[in-house]
C-alpha cells in the first residue's frame, strides 16, 4: 500500500521577521504565524490526514496543533529527528551578522554544501541521515495512511531530497515558505510522485 506524507513547514515566528538563523533555538509563533496555521489548517479541512507527526519545537508543535484541530481524531506525535537543523553559533544572529562574524562561512551560503561544519552546530549530512531514519520508520510504520509532517525548512527539505532523489546540495535552489505545503505519495513499488511543492495559495 502507498503512503501519502503532508509536508508542512512551520508559521511564521519574530525571527523569520528578522531574517535570523533560528535553528534549533525555541522561538514561538508571532501573530501571523498564528494566522499563517489557521489558514492552512482551513486548506487542509476535509484532507483525509490520519497521522500527525511534529517537531517538538514550539512553532512547528503549535502549527500542528492547529490544523490538527480539523483532524481531532488523527493521533498527534512529536519526534526529535524533526527539528531544525542545528546552526550553533550562528543562532540567534541575521544573516549580515553571520556574514561579518564567520565571513568564510558565508562564502556562497557554504553552509547549504552537504559537509560544512557550522560552529557548535550541524552538518547538513547530518540532518540528511535522521530525516533518512525518520522517514524509513514512518513508512514501515504506517503505510496506507495520509499523514502529515509538520516541521522546519531544512529538515522537510532533506526529507523531500531523500524522497525524490534529489542531489542535497540543490537544497538551495528552492524555497519552502512558512505554512508551506508539499504533497508526496510514495507507492510501495516503483518511484515516490511529487505531487505539489511549496503551495501557498492560501496565504493569499
Amino acid at each position: 500500500m502507498s503512503i501519502t506524507l503532508v509536508l508542512i513547514r512551520h508559521g511564521e515566528t519574530k525571527w523569520n521577521t528578522e531574517h535570523r538563523m533560528q535553528g534549533q533555538t525555541d522561538i514561538p509563533l508571532n501573530a501571523n504565524g498564528v494566522k499563517q496555521a489557521k489558514r492552512i489548517a482551513k486548506q487542509l479541512n476535509g484532507y483525509p490526514i490520519q497521522r500527525f507527526y511534529s517537531s517538538p519545537l514550539k512553532r512547528a508543535y503549535r502549527t500542528a496543533h492547529i490544523v490538527r484541530a480539523h483532524h481531532s481524531d488523527a493521533p498527534l506525535t512529536t519526534h526529535d529527528d524533526l527539528k531544525e537543523r542545528s546552526f550553533g553559533d550562528c543562532e540567534g544572529m541575521t544573516y549580515d551578522e553571520i556574514t561579518h562574524r564567520f565571513p568564510v562561512m558565508a562564502f556562497d551560503r557554504s553552509w547549504d554544501h552537504p559537509y560544512c561544519q557550522i560552529p557548535g552546530g550541524e552538518r547538513l549530512i547530518d540532518v540528511y541521515r535522521r530525516g533518512i531514519r525518520f522517514m524509513r520508520e514512518l513508512i514501515e510504520n504506517e503505510r496506507g495512511k495520509t499523514v502529515a509532517i509538520v516541521a522546519h525548512g531544512v529538515i522537510i527539505r532533506c526529507i523531500i531530497s531523500y524522497l525524490m532523489r534529489f542531489p542535497l546540495n540543490a537544497n538551495m535552489f528552492y524555497e519552502l515558505k512558512n505554512t508551506s505545503l508539499t504533497v508526496i505519495r510514495v507507492p510501495r513499488l516503483g518511484a515516490p510522485e511529487l505531487h505539489v511543492l511549496n503551495h501557498t495559495l492560501h496565504l493569499g
